[in-house]
């Protein structure tokens, strides 16, 4: 019999913050965490780009101009060969970027938690989100039909779907209720909280690409 995941501490409850709290409480969670966070990643992401190379050097298919040629040309086992290996890329990339809600939750709680802890605790989850994402998008088509604005105001109210599964363990209707209790009880803050952290990581990536260039 295979060895059991570790038990992971209970992870702290989603709480408002401010947008110096959150640069200064996130900027420590994840330099204290960032061996685990980088092991963690790794296990995802390198073989998801093993994977894209591969697709690639057996299919030819690297963007969406060699997508559409091999689809004009009837090569359709190409491109269906090209869209499974890069579905399963996908997947093993959003699994990895999943499984840092434990390591960071982890180290909140004073606990280390390592790669096969993670991804145990992602792989119990992951039913949970996948119903709750689910019902998330129909309500969300639902409300884009009637007139568009709906949808918009849905799918800002249930933003915070995927902490509340992974954060909290909870599901479905819970997780989307979670959601809409936090985004209509503090929406300038999660709103300015979000778009901090967008121009944020927007400026980090540019003075990465620079920086290189």
């Amino acid at each position: 019999m295979g060895a059991m995941p570790p038990a992971l501490p209970p992870p702290p409850t989603m709480e408002p913050r401010t947008l110096g709290q959150l640069v200064s409480d996130s900027w420590d969670l994840y330099v204290a965490a960032l061996p685990q966070v980088a092991a963690v990643v790794a296990w995802g992401a390198v073989p998801a780009g093993v994977i894209t190379a591969a697709s690639v050097a057996l299919t030819g298919i690297d963007g969406r101009e060699t997508l559409r040629a091999a689809v004009e040309a009837g090569e359709y086992a190409r491109v269906g060969a090209a869209s499974s290996l890069g579905l399963v890329a996908r997947g093993l990339s959003a699994l990895a970027g999943l499984a840092v809600y434990p390591v960071v939750a982890g180290r909140a709680s004073g606990t280390d938690v390592h790669s096969f802890g993670a991804y145990s605790f992602v792989v119990e989850r992951l039913w949970p989100l996948v119903r709750t994402f689910v019902r998330q998008l129909v309500y969300i088509l639902l409300g884009t039909l009637c007139f568009v604005v709906p949808g918009i105001v849905l799918a800002f109210r249930y933003a915070l779907t995927q902490p509340a599964v992974m954060l909290e363990g909870l599901g479905g209707p819970d997780a989307l209720g979670r959601s809409k209790q936090f985004m209509t009880g503090y929406p300038g803050k999660v709103f300015g909280n979000m778009v901090a952290a967008w121009v944020m990581t927007v400026l980090g990536v540019l003075a990465m690409v620079f920086g290189i260039g």
